[in-house]
């Protein structure tokens, strides 16, 4: 009689603490990005581009071009974590350590490569750091970029009245655009989602990039304004590398439509996904697959004059 007493004490322990975990509150995370001065992260990367492109002629409908391009690339980056704010922010340097480049258009076959003995790091000659380094908050928001008067850019042509087009001044346009973070700023449970909303006005963009552009080409700019949503979602753990991830999943959709002469429109629809295992316990990535899409269409309702369907495919993952 005791023992069954015993046994019942037992399973009803049991059944109760079960019912607890049930109905327990689900775990939380807190994802920061996290480093120390001096550390550095290894990524192999693996690069996928993928373009059909056709034009025809609308007055016969015939095929005028058609072009296929193909890029793939193997390449070994390094991360440098340079500084850490007392408030967490980061500055960090990348550097390519080695790289395998393909490329195929039409007859054209290219092939590039920078690697040592039996396909490791270079040993005579190495690639330097970039000379561009990135300020990151804990979230993942890009703060500022030190180091773009010193990027080896090729020499531009000259705009109107025989000013410089300002490449610096563009990119620290799309920055204040886009510079949103990647995390969230409180803690999240698997199934939450947090997002962001902006709007790419390339009127001022490339009025940045162009101080004196014509009137005519600023009012056809001024309709091109393309609104872009970001969600991301923490879908669950996963082990990878041996170590617990946070599974994120963020999915960016745009679209754009505007008129380039008399019922002639341009219309481009793309999707960006990218799913991103963050290591929450060290603060950094461990793998990342980005994939995007993009369709564009140029033409009358009836005919197309132009078309382009565009993949691109980025992997990396921690050494």
């Amino acid at each position: 009689m005791v023992r069954k007493a015993t046994a019942v004490l037992v399973a009803a322990v049991l059944l109760a603490c079960l019912m607890g975990a049930a109905y327990a509150a689900p775990q939380t995370l807190l994802l920061e990005f996290k480093g120390e001065p001096g550390q550095e992260m290894k990524h192999d990367v693996e690069i996928g581009f993928e373009m059909d492109m056709s034009a025809m002629n609308p007055g016969t409908g015939e095929q005028v071009f058609a072009l296929s391009p193909r890029f793939s690339g193997a390449l070994v980056t390094i991360d440098r974590v340079m500084e850490v704010a007392d408030n967490g922010d980061l500055t960090l340097q990348s550097q390519v350590e080695s790289f395998e480049l393909t490329l195929d258009l039409a007859d054209l076959h290219l092939d590039m490569s920078l690697q040592g003995p039996d396909g490791g790091p270079p040993q005579l000659l190495k690639l330097p750091p970039l000379p561009i380094e990135v300020v990151m908050s804990k979230h993942g928001k890009p703060l500022a970029l030190k180091g773009l008067d010193k990027l080896p850019l090729p020499p531009m042509p000259a705009g109107p009245e025989g000013k410089q087009f300002d490449i610096k001044a563009m990119i620290e346009g799309m920055m204040d655009t886009f510079a949103q973070p990647t995390l969230p700023d409180g803690p999240v449970s698997v199934g939450d989602s947090w997002g962001w909303e902006a709007e790419l006005d390339l009127s001022k963009m490339m009025g940045n990039m162009i101080p004196d552009m014509p009137p005519e080409a600023k009012a056809m700019l001024s309709s091109m304004k393309i609104p872009v949503k970001t969600t991301t979602t923490l879908a669950g753990l996963e082990t990878v590398g041996g170590v617990e991830c946070a599974k994120l999943v963020a999915d960016s959709v745009w679209e754009l439509e505007f008129p380039v002469g008399p019922g002639i429109m341009v219309e481009e629809r793309g999707t960006t996904t990218v799913v991103t295992w963050f290591n929450h316990a060290a603060g950094h990535t461990v793998k990342e697959v980005v994939e995007v899409d993009v369709n564009m269409r140029a033409g009358t309702p009836d005919a197309a004059f132009t078309q382009m369907e565009m993949e691109i495919r980025v992997e990396s993952m921690l050494r």
